[in-house]
């Protein structure tokens, strides 16, 4: 019979616990929001991803409504920290991150760029934010997410089962239980079987 390890259940620290499905399943529902927490808080899970990505683009909106003044600037800029300094102040007055964001497209990119994709993706980037916030708020919910995941995962890496389980309806005896195999059997002088 081979032991396989259990599967260990990673905190939200990504460390591994050493604590199987079981000891989640045991510690109740709290020990299993590591993943949801960790997907609306952390740049992976998508919450600051969302919301700096929503900065980003209403800067974009912004910009599409005063292009050429922009462009004006940037070109009468001698240096790119002078062209950001311009973006940041009046009558622009985006934050450093938006205008980093400008400076680093291409022109012919920043003429380009259509208001109702950007407004498109605001909305969609609005309800995302919107979602996680209310996944982090509302316990139930966070809860009913955890059952989901968990049983997608169950889903997902379920094997079946190696050992068959038969009933047999004889009866056993000691020799039953001793393994068939090749034998070497010696007798000595004496008489003795060894």
């Amino acid at each position: 019979m081979r032991l396989r390890p259990s599967p260990t259940i990673a905190d939200h620290r990504h460390r591994a616990s050493g604590k199987g499905l079981r000891a989640l399943r045991l510690r109740g529902p709290e020990g299993g929001e590591a993943k949801p927490l960790r997907r609306s808080h952390q740049p992976v899970g998508n919450g600051r991803r969302a919301r700096a990505r929503a900065h980003i683009v209403e800067g974009l909106i912004k910009a599409l409504d005063m292009i050429d003044a922009i462009i004006t600037a940037i070109r009468e800029s001698d240096s790119r920290a002078e062209a950001r300094d311009k973006l940041m102040a009046a009558p622009f007055e985006f934050s450093d991150v938006q205008a980093e964001h400008i400076l680093d497209m291409q022109l012919a990119r920043l003429t380009r760029l259509g208001r109702a994709d950007l407004e498109e993706e605001m909305g969609k980037l609005r309800q995302t934010i919107g979602e996680l916030e209310a996944l982090l708020s509302d316990q139930v919910l966070m809860n009913g997410v955890i059952k989901t995941e968990l049983g997608e995962i169950k889903d997902r890496f379920a094997t079946p089962r190696l050992a068959q389980v038969t009933i047999d309806p004889g009866e056993m005896s000691p020799e039953d239980l001793i393994e068939d195999g090749e034998l070497v059997i010696t007798m000595s002088r004496a008489g003795y079987i060894k």
